[in-house]
């Protein structure tokens, strides 16, 4: 959130005491806000509201967290939630998530002016991604279940200041190794993809499906399919990385 150990910001925390709950709402200046009740038996409902904004008291009970986000990897959200143990919708403390990035950054890509809504079915968190460069589904991996992505359009670049989501003229003042940082293949998650309009530079390459498997040594996209313009393809991809560090791609018809 932007905020160092040193700087200090003004916490007001109040609290509404009756028989039944406790209801407590916590603000830090410019930062964050919290509402929460608390019963008897503990935790029942409230709200998170990260930025500029105020946080209210939900109608359901879990935690629903909203927010304004200059900057937000889902790698870390997938990162969190995979150490998470395996639960039903009624054991999950965080029920939503509403945010609005500015910078939504996910697989060496950067996706601007996104909305996330993310809430948990049966124990799987779904992710709706609805933004410029970005919109449709993602089904988050689960220790049973890959990652399952399903998006009616995305847009992506081959250049890497427009990828990491920084003005050209900026660049100079980020880390030298964030721009020339080396993509891999054991950087891509194993997931079932379908994308229904592929982008690549302001080009569109049609409706293209896959599903991403990892090997000991890279990945393979297996049962490759795509429709662009009255052209059918189908196939097999392989990208690995040998001991040496070289990389080989490999594709099949």
């Amino acid at each position: 959130m932007n905020k160092k150990a040193d700087d200090t910001e003004l916490l007001s925390v109040r609290a509404a005491i009756n028989d039944s709950a406790t209801l407590i709402n916590a603000t830090l200046e410019g930062i964050a806000s919290a509402t929460v009740e608390v019963k008897e038996d503990g935790f029942s409902r409230g709200m998170l509201y990260v930025g500029e904004g105020r946080s209210y008291l939900p109608k359901v009970d879990g935690l629903l967290l909203k927010g304004l986000f200059e900057d937000l990897n889902v790698e870390s959200w997938l990162e969190y939630l995979a150490a998470q143990p395996s639960s039903s919708n009624a054991d999950n403390v965080i029920r939503q998530v509403d945010l609005q990035v500015e910078n939504l950054r996910f697989v060496d890509q950067s996706f601007k002016h996104t909305n996330i809504k993310m809430h948990a079915v049966k124990g799987t968190w779904v992710m709706e991604l609805l933004g410029d460069d970005v919109t449709g589904t993602l089904q988050l991996p689960t220790d049973k279940k890959n990652l399952n992505v399903a998006l009616e359009k995305i847009k992506l670049s081959t250049d890497k200041s427009d990828a990491l989501g920084v003005d050209v003229l900026d660049a100079d003042l980020l880390d030298i190794n964030v721009l020339t940082s080396e993509f891999s293949p054991f950087d891509v998650p194993e997931m079932t993809l379908l994308v229904e309009d592929l982008i690549l530079d302001d080009t569109h390459y049609g409706h293209w499906s896959t599903n991403i498997v990892h090997t000991n040594n890279g990945v393979i996209a297996k049962d490759v399919k795509g429709i662009l313009a009255e052209a059918k393809f189908q196939g097999r991809l392989s990208w690995v990385k040998d001991a040496y560090g070289v990389d080989t791609t490999t594709v099949s018809y």
